[in-house]
């Protein structure tokens, strides 16, 4: 993709230039290039790193860093760039119990994405405690997350602890797909129809709760609220949308991967819950909201317009699978 191309679908020509100016801090050499299966296999050691959260004295740094991350991808747009906003939470904010001043968050930020890789995390395979309940409920809290403390506290469910069993259980109800499983009929969006739409990232992101379940990756809501702040990072986002309306986004396997966690259910069994990227869930926002499909649901369809929305065809489905798991 040269600079017509990315100009285009920024919303704009190549002359006079509609991508935000390069700072002194991005280089122009092309970055290392990475395969679709070396990118994921990269983006999958997220899924052994803690999550973070933010310090309130380095706000100004992760907006300078995710604006430096936009503009990276905007010049360069590559599985190798988006890799590199996806990582930022998890690397970055990392929190290293090491003396050394260069692993200090406010050092790893500025230094990101040359920054170590943290340890990865020990996870526990047993069932949690009762005690470990008020340490649960301190941590939501901590973070500003009462409704989590709270369902903490209810138990209205509990997390099955990750034992071969249960992985069993998760890869049966949640196999392995075809490749191409929605392979595009017809043909895409036009590239001069999608550069005349208001992609309004700002308005699809303030439907996300603040305690909304961010993916592999660890983005969160108040750190994508954080960096949204930066017009870059708002043309990032664009510009995303628009290569995925397109069918040329790079790292589709990265932006579709989704985190699942084993609830147990009542009765016996567990409930896989799949945490999708909040990037591309955002991405998915602004594109429908900007090309509503015509004709593409039918007025008797559940869920539109009618009472209940989705829950009553959920509901049903569930009963249906649990009732064909018992025979």
């Amino acid at each position: 993709m040269d600079e017509a191309d990315v100009a285009a679908l920024l919303g704009g020509s190549a002359s006079p230039s509609t991508a935000v100016p390069i700072p002194s801090t991005i280089s122009s050499v092309p970055v290392e290039s990475l395969s679709d299966e070396d990118a994921l296999k990269e983006f999958t050691l997220l899924l052994n790193m803690a999550n973070t959260t933010l310090p309130t004295g380095l706000v100004k740094d992760w907006r300078a860093l995710c604006k430096k991350l936009a503009q990276a991808y905007i010049l360069n747009p590559c599985n190798r760039t988006l890799l590199d906003v996806l990582g930022a939470p998890k690397i970055a904010l990392a929190r290293l119990r090491s003396p050394r001043p260069q692993h200090k968050i406010g050092a790893r930020i500025h230094s990101y994405p040359d920054t170590p890789r943290p340890p990865p995390r020990t996870r526990s395979k047993g069932p949690s405690s009762d005690r470990q309940v008020p340490e649960l409920v301190h941590r939501q809290l901590k973070k500003g997350y009462a409704r989590r403390a709270a369902r903490v506290l209810r138990a209205e469910s509990s997390i099955a602890p990750l034992t071969d069993d249960i992985i069993a259980q998760l890869r049966n109800k949640h196999p392995e797909g075809p490749a191409d499983a929605f392979a595009a009929e017809g043909r895409n969006p036009r590239q001069h129809q999608l550069a005349t739409q208001n992609l309004d990232v700002l308005g699809a992101f303030k439907s996300f709760n603040r305690e909304v379940s961010g993916g592999c990756s660890g983005w969160t809501q108040p750190l994508l609220k954080i960096a949204l702040e930066e017009t870059a990072f708002v043309e990032f986002v664009q510009l995303l949308c628009r290569q995925m309306a397109l069918g040329n986004a790079p790292g589709r396997s990265l932006l579709g991967a989704a985190a699942l966690t084993p609830l147990n259910k009542q009765g016996g069994g567990v409930r896989p819950i799949a945490a999708g990227e909040l990037l591309y869930r955002l991405c998915a926002k602004v594109l429908l909201k900007s090309l509503p499909p015509a004709d593409a649901l039918l007025p008797s369809q559940l869920g539109v317009g009618s009472p209940g929305g989705v829950e009553p065809i959920v509901r049903l489905l569930e009963r249906f699978v649990d009732e064909v798991e018992g025979e």
